[in-house]
C-alpha cells in the first residue's frame, strides 16, 4: 500500500499545483534500492493503470483542498498535501482490494508472495 500510495505525485509543475499518477519522477524510486522493491513498484503501477478511472482514489482525496491548491499554496503546505495523500491512500480500502484483486489474478505469474 505505501508503494502504490508513492504513484500518486502532487507536486508543482510550471509553476502550479498537479497531481498525476507518475512512474518516472515520483518518490517511489527512492524508497528503496533492493532488487524486490522494483518488482513490487512494478507490479503496484499495473494495478493503478489497470483500475476503470486510475486518479479517482488520489482525486477524492485532493477534491477538498482545490480551492488551496488554485491558490499556488507554499512549497511547505504543497508538501503537505502530499503526504497527506500518502498517508491517506495508505489505508485506503478501495485501493487496497484493486492490489488484492490484481494480485489474485497475476500471482502465478509474479516472482514474489503476498504475506498477509
Amino acid at each position: 500500500m505505501r508503494i502504490a500510495a508513492h504513484f500518486y505525485y502532487l507536486h508543482r509543475m510550471d509553476g502550479r499545483a498537479t497531481m498525476h499518477v507518475c512512474v518516472g519522477i515520483n518518490k517511489v524510486r527512492a524508497m528503496s534500492a533492493s532488487l524486490s522493491h522494483l518488482y513490487h513498484a512494478a507490479f503496484c503501477y499495473m494495478a493503478i493503470w489497470g483500475m476503470n478511472d486510475s486518479m479517482k482514489p488520489g482525486r477524492q482525496i485532493i477534491d477538498p483542498f482545490r480551492p488551496e491548491l488554485k491558490a499556488n499554496p507554499s512549497d511547505e503546505r504543497l508538501h503537505e498535501l502530499e503526504q497527506l495523500v500518502y498517508d491517506t491512500l495508505e489505508r485506503d480500502p478501495e485501493l487496497r482490494k484493486v492490489l488484492l484483486d490484481e494480485y489474485e489474478r497475476k500471482a502465478p505469474y509474479l516472482n514474489f508472495e503476498l504475506v498477509q
